[in-house]
């Protein structure tokens, strides 16, 4: 992927060098929505769609930002309410539905390259991977229940990174992975 070198320049500023020839209609999307997070949330890497009729930005949070749901929570999105997975899907799934872009850019957290749709896909589907890997490990607070093979009752368990801890936790997953990344759950009777 070609990376787009621009010396003094930010990150938006080189995102806007890149979209904005591209825009006639909604510009507002790069020059409001788009800068306003890419300037909130510095060093945090996206794929970044441009087409005549606006953008799409697409953050790729580390797996405990701030910016997602916590394990459990149930939140507002859309016309109903999910999860975090649910929340990933529909952030991830948009490259798919937007029409006719022109230009894809992704930012590494360091540097902003042009990318293809195919290698923005790829980009997607293994942070997709890795976000699932890394919330489907959980502690288990009933090390006797897990040693003895029965399921962890609701709020026996709790993400990886919270701040409870117990010196004979062990951690399993609660959900495993399939061979294209879809979480699916795991008994343990």
């Amino acid at each position: 992927m070609p990376v787009i070198t621009a010396p003094n320049a930010t990150v938006y500023d080189q995102v806007y060098a890149c979209s904005s020839p591209l825009i006639y209609h909604y510009r507002q999307d790069l020059e409001t929505h788009d800068k306003d997070w890419i300037e909130s949330n510095p060093g945090v890497p996206f794929i970044h769609m441009t087409r005549s009729t606006g953008t799409q930005l697409i953050p790729l949070y580390p797996h405990d930002h701030k910016g997602w749901p916590k394990a459990g929570e149930n939140v507002s999105w859309l016309f109903g309410h999910t999860d975090r997975f649910g929340v990933l899907e529909g952030r991830l799934s948009i490259i798919t539905a937007v029409s006719e872009p022109h230009e894809f850019l992704y930012y590494s957290g360091s540097s902003l390259s042009r990318c293809s749709e195919d290698q923005a896909q790829t980009i997607i589907d293994s942070y997709r991977v890795n976000i699932k890997h890394a919330w489907v490990t959980y502690k288990v607070f009933s090390v006797d229940r897990y040693l003895a093979g029965s399921r962890v009752p609701a709020g026996q368990y709790t993400d990886k990174d919270s701040a409870i801890a117990h010196t004979e936790t062990v951690t399993y997953p609660m959900f495993v992975l399939d061979s294209r990344g879809q979480e699916c759950y795991r008994s343990n009777s």
